[in-house]
């Protein structure tokens, strides 16, 4: 793991799911880093955080009942590119081609349930660790 070149400590990550549990199980783990973490139940909920919020990370679901992530995706295309380099995407859909491929086309990091929790904090350092490091990354359409 990259805990050597950049901390969770105090850092605000917000986690969009429309699973209750999974919500509680990224919230425990990146709480426990030292992290500042806000949950959002559901694509539209997440949809109202980030119109008012700032977010050094996000975690956001594909596949949720009320606003899919990929609209949340459409809106930080469309209105916070600031954060586009700040988002991980998650899903359970391994097995869709089409999914798969879509995220390959757009280049942003993505993990796939079940994940593990290495895994999970892993891509978190990654991201965060690019962010800090490199120029802005541009984002397929």
């Amino acid at each position: 793991m990259l805990t050597e070149t950049v901390s969770l400590t105090n850092r605000s990550i917000l986690v969009c799911d429309a699973d209750e549990s999974i919500l509680d199980l990224l919230g425990d783990v990146f709480t426990d880093d030292g992290a500042i973490v806000t949950s959002a139940q559901g694509g539209q909920a997440c949809l109202d955080l980030l119109r008012g919020g700032n977010f050094e990370l996000i975690f956001q679901a594909l596949v949720m009942p009320d606003v899919d992530g990929w609209d949340v995706l459409s809106y930080l295309r469309s209105r916070r590119t600031d954060l586009l380099r700040r988002l991980v995407l998650m899903t359970g859909y391994t097995y869709d081609t089409f999914t798969i491929r879509r995220l390959e086309r757009l280049g942003l990091p993505a993990l796939f349930k079940p994940f593990d929790l290495d895994e999970l904090k892993t891509m978190a350092y990654r991201t965060l660790q690019a962010v800090e490091t490199s120029k802005p990354r541009r984002i397929a359409a």
